[in-house]
């Protein structure tokens, strides 16, 4: 059985530092060499090295202990030594004859009522020598003797099975290890053996009867947080600094152009933004334990009121400011479509109300809470697992919360960007935002899928998941605000009076040419130049023969004898104009 049991331990592999076995040694000398299962020997010695057996001693602990018998456990191995024999419990035979031995000794004041035949049927001996061998404390060769319930109470040998392997062959070595002594209290006490042997590990120690988890709780270190802070209240001092040049430039020609009250939504939409880094990461450990579930409960519903307002304030401004440019610029009438700045205020302020209705839908349908989940990490050690405690808000619908902000902010930056494309000719930089709309749309969809990205593959890292979130939006608000704002800046700095002619509103038209149109009129071209240059050839002929009459009409001038001459029309043949030339003719009668 037992060589079946470990060579199903050898093919599962249940042995190593991660297993201890323990058996009941009492097996024949040798037994793993009897092997006939599917396992061959080396294969069973390498899942049985390394086990434990337990069985009762040899002989007693205590060696120089003389027994009823006068005899020491170190004079009996002596005297079996002699013997020649190696019964394991020929000692416990010699014990078992000491006890019966002392038992009827103890019979004598027994009467003497029976005959050696009827012995037993006597219930005086009967009884009585039970009694006597239930009731018997001797010291033996394996030990002290004692029963309890008719159960011989000895010492326990615990050894361990080890295996050495060298070039020619294979040793199988069994240690005593400890020794347990039996106690009047049913309980026993162990001691080494006299091998002063330990037990022998596969690895740096015994194995785990269970996996061990260690609770460590994951959360956004200081460090993390301040840097964090410190770079927000850096983007709020700059939002602020913004704020101050827009109210004290105000009445500049370049700033009232750009609408200097839509401009403050814009910086008020970005310190929103900034602020909800702050809270993003603030944990219990930060608010402390007693008021922590419910301060916690409050930070995870005021993180989403602020983001989603800071972005619908600033984006909403810019989108307004775009679409006012759009109506302008996009109509014959210019003048009767002129936007006031109010309606831009009642533009954003209905994008707001939008955002307030859903937010508050969302904080009294299904508001969200602070739970403490559990992610678990793998050690080198495999009986080791780390249980890493971490912070998350969520609530029982949150995918459709967000599906819904995120179509509703959706189609606002579509319409936004559908906008800015359509005036992005207007050359007027203190009016049209356009190309900051498409950057902001471009900066809202990358920190959308960077959020969305993050919160997946790093919702059980809040440390790592919070730096790279604050980072995104941190770049993506400063951008806004610098591509804003800072055109502003330099426009002032160069004209600080306003001295300079403001701009004149100009839409620049490209006219879109098709291919078949390229086509014809590269072949008009082709045409027209083969015809010009037939022009030019023929009027080159023509300049030659206009040359010969010129130098004939001058002879017949300087000749004193001519006589008569006929007058022609010459028609240059290449032309349209009618050219009169005089070309005398001489008289052939003449």
């Amino acid at each position: 059985m037992a060589i079946r049991l470990f060579c199903e331990a050898y093919r599962y592999q249940l042995f190593g530092s991660r297993f201890q076995w323990i058996i009941v040694g009492y097996y024949e000398p040798e037994w793993w060499l009897n092997n006939p299962g599917p396992c061959n020997t080396s294969e069973v010695l390498t899942a049985l090295n390394g086990t434990l057996q337990t069985r009762v001693a040899r002989l007693g602990y205590h060696v120089n202990t003389r027994t009823m018998a006068d005899l020491t456990p170190d004079q009996f191995q002596f005297d079996l030594s002699m013997l020649k024999t190696s019964d394991y419990f020929v000692g416990y035979a010699f014990d078992a004859i000491l006890t019966l031995t002392s038992a009827f000794e103890q019979l004598k004041d027994c009467p003497n009522e029976f005959s050696n035949d009827s012995i037993w049927r006597q219930s005086c001996w009967r009884n009585e020598l039970i009694n006597i061998i239930k009731n018997t404390d001797i010291e033996g060769v394996t030990g002290r003797v004692y029963f309890n319930n008719g159960d011989r109470i000895g010492e326990i040998a615990i050894e361990q099975i080890l295996v050495f392997h060298n070039h020619k062959s294979t040793q199988v070595d069994t240690v005593q290890l400890y020794v347990a002594l039996p106690t009047n209290q049913s309980k026993y006490i162990l001691l080494p053996a006299r091998t002063q042997r330990n037990i022998t590990w596969h690895g740096n120690g015994p194995p785990n009867d269970r996996i061990k988890h260690i609770e460590l709780d994951q959360r956004i270190s200081i460090l993390t947080y301040t840097i964090m802070a410190i770079l927000s209240g850096i983007g709020i001092c700059l939002a602020i600094g913004f704020f101050v040049f827009n109210i004290i430039f105000r009445t500049h020609r370049f700033i009232r152009m750009s609408s200097p009250q839509i401009n403050n939504l814009i910086i008020a939409g970005c310190i929103l933004s900034y602020a909800s880094v702050l809270l993003m990461g603030i944990d219990s450990t930060l608010l402390g334990k007693r008021s922590s579930e419910s301060s916690m409960n409050f930070i995870c519903a005021a993180r989403v009121w602020i983001l989603s307002i800071g972005f619908t304030i600033s984006f909403g401004a810019i989108f307004s400011k775009t679409w006012r440019v759009h109506a302008i610029f996009t109509t014959v009438n210019a003048s009767k479509r002129a936007i006031k700045d109010y309606r831009l205020f009642i533009f954003v302020g209905v994008l707001f109300a939008i955002d307030i209705v859903l937010l508050a839908a969302w904080q009294i349908v299904d508001p969200l809470k602070i739970f403490k989940d559990i992610s678990q990490t793998q050690t080198k050690d495999e009986d080791v697992v780390i249980l890493w405690i971490y912070e998350e808000c969520r609530c029982n619908r949150r995918p459709i919360w967000i599906t819904m902000h995120s179509i509703y902010k959706g189609v606002l930056m579509v319409v936004g960007s559908r906008f800015a494309w359509a005036t992005r000719n207007v050359h007027i930089t203190a009016l049209n935002d356009s190309a900051y709309v498409g950057m902001s749309l471009y900066n809202v969809v990358l920190l959308s899928i960077t959020t969305a990205v993050v919160g997946y593959f790093l919702r059980d890292q809040p440390e790592r998941s919070y730096i790279v979130t604050s980072i995104f939006i941190l770049l993506c608000v400063t951008i806004i605000l610098c591509l804003v704002f800072v055109p502003k800046v330099r426009e002032v700095a160069k004209d600080p009076r306003s001295m300079a002619k403001p701009q004149r509103a100009v839409i620049s038209t490209v006219k879109r040419v098709s291919l078949q149109e390229k086509l014809h009129d590269k072949q008009q071209t082709l045409v027209s130049i083969k015809h010009i240059a037939s022009q030019n050839q023929m009027l080159r002929l023509n300049a030659v023969m206009c040359d010969v009459l010129i130098n004939k009409l001058l002879a017949a001038i300087d000749d004193p004898n001519h006589e008569g001459y006929r007058y022609e029309i010459f028609m240059p043949i290449s032309t349209s104009t009618t050219d009169e030339i005089t070309h005398p003719v001489i008289d052939p009668i003449g």
